[in-house]
Formats: structure tokens, C-alpha cells, sequence
């Protein structure tokens, strides 16, 4: 006896077109986007510094020798 594939509840019937989820995942990312842009870093460059000398081999340093 097959049951055949399992239901969502009743509150996620909506996110079972897979368009409506994709729209809904959209609309959170830009909501999380939103109300968390104004604790942006603008400056990466020592992360990427670190992650470069890192890579080369001369550990988590900002400049390798120091």
C-alpha cells in the first residue's frame, strides 16, 4: 500500500510552485539586504591581503616578514 508522496502543511501549500518559493527567497534577501546596509564594511582589502598571504604560504599576515 502506497501512501505516494508525502504533503506539505497547510501553512507551506503556497512554496509548492517552485516559482512563488524562489519569489518569496528573493523577497527575504533583499528585506535582510535592507534593513542590515548601513553595517557594511566598505573596505575589504585586509581581508584580502590576509587571504593572499595565506595562500602564498606566509600565514594570516598582513605583510609577509613583519
Amino acid at each position: 500500500m502506497s501512501a505516494g508522496p508525502p504533503s506539505l502543511p497547510a501553512g507551506l501549500a503556497p512554496f509548492r510552485n517552485p516559482l512563488t518559493a524562489a519569489v518569496a527567497g528573493a523577497a527575504l534577501l533583499v528585506a535582510h539586504a535592507a534593513l542590515f546596509w548601513r553595517y557594511t564594511v566598505d573596505d575589504a582589502f585586509i581581508s584580502f591581503r590576509y587571504a593572499e598571504n595565506w595562500a602564498r604560504g606566509f600565514g594570516p599576515v598582513f605583510n609577509p616578514g613583519e
